[in-house]
């Protein structure tokens, strides 16, 4: 099951991704946050975006937020 979370996670990160005109590396893992308070999965992809925008790392992770489009099996 964790795999299917995982593959639908990623999936969903990439589709937010093309809506960038951004050429980035693609080749990015989830990995479980330090502190269970900041979620279930994490992903330091924002980070690459920043470099790429020349913005503020939480400014880009808003933005790449808002462009995620959640699939269902995180639906509770």
């Amino acid at each position: 099951m964790y795999f299917e979370i995982e593959k639908q996670a990623i999936d969903a990160l990439n589709k937010a991704l093309d809506q960038y005109d951004e050429d980035i590396d693609r080749n990015f893992r989830l990995e479980f946050p330090p502190d269970p308070k900041l979620g279930d999965l994490a992903s330091t992809i924002a980070f690459a975006l920043t470099k790429k925008l020349k913005t503020a790392p939480n400014l880009v992770a808003e933005d790449l937020v808002s462009k995620i489009e959640v699939p269902d099996i995180f639906s509770g």
